[in-house]
C-alpha cells in the first residue's frame, strides 16, 4: 500500500503563508481531506464576502474589499 501526502498552504492577506502536511494510507482518503480543506476555504471566503457586503450595502466595493481579506488555499495530494 502506497502512502499519500496532503500538502496544504494557506494564504491570508497581511500574513506569512502557513503550510502543513498530513499522510494518508490511500489516494481516496487524501482526496477526501483535500476537498474538506477547499470547502473550509470556501466557507471562510463566503463569510468574508458577507461581512464586506453588509459593510458596504452590497455595492461593488464590498466585493473588492472582500478580495483583499479573503484567505486562499492550495492543497494537493502526492504519492510519498
Amino acid at each position: 500500500m502506497k502512502a499519500f501526502v496532503l500538502l496544504v498552504t494557506w494564504f491570508v492577506p497581511g500574513m506569512a503563508p502557513e503550510s502543513y502536511q498530513a499522510t494518508f494510507n490511500s489516494a481516496g482518503a487524501c482526496q477526501v481531506a483535500r476537498r474538506a480543506v477547499h470547502a473550509e476555504a470556501q466557507r471562510m471566503a463566503a463569510s468574508v464576502y458577507q461581512r464586506a457586503d453588509a459593510a458596504t450595502a452590497g455595492t461593488q466595493q464590498g466585493s473588492l474589499l472582500a478580495l483583499s481579506y479573503a484567505p486562499a488555499v492550495t492543497a494537493v495530494c502526492v504519492p510519498q
